[in-house]
């Protein structure tokens, strides 16, 4: 537990109830991340105002762009996505919520759709997310601790 604003806070009420709810940007997920294999990678620096837009998109594109935690293939008949998105998709409403709901998508997954497309810089994948000839699956989540990212990459 630490101590922030005068109240005692675990890790995960930290994340949930200050920075998720209280700030309501989807990106810090991709910055406060849990050192899991199936997360974000872990950054070599520490996030820092000055720097603060940079590092978060920085830290959104490289997850989204990252085929071993999504895999979007164009042509195939699934895209399986970071489990991430399955356990945080209603964060994604506020900002990218879809104004016609897609058929047989949750409101939660097309909103993580629009973020992906928002984001993705790849032409090829964003073609074939726009399409939705697809179905939607989810990575197995991997528990395993991942490596402290020392090349930016």
């Amino acid at each position: 537990r630490i101590r922030a604003v005068g109240e005692f806070f675990s890790l995960s009420e930290l994340r949930d109830r200050v920075l998720r709810q209280g700030f309501r940007d989807e990106r810090i997920l991709f910055a406060l991340v849990s050192g899991r294999l199936d997360s974000p990678k872990l950054l070599a620096e520490a996030f820092r105002g000055d720097r603060l837009e940079e590092q978060l998109n920085n830290a959104v594109y490289q997850f989204v762009e990252d085929d071993t935690r999504n895999q979007i293939k164009a042509g195939s008949k699934k895209v399986f996505l970071s489990p991430l998105f399955r356990a945080f998709g209603r964060d994604f409403l506020l900002n990218f919520a879809p104004q016609d709901p897609v058929r047989g998508i949750s409101e939660s997954e097309s909103a993580v759709l629009s973020f992906l497309l928002y984001h993705l810089r790849d032409p090829e994948k964003r073609l074939f997310l726009h399409s939705g000839r697809y179905r939607i699956e989810y990575l197995p989540e991997d528990s395993r601790l991942n490596e402290i990212d020392l090349n930016g990459e």
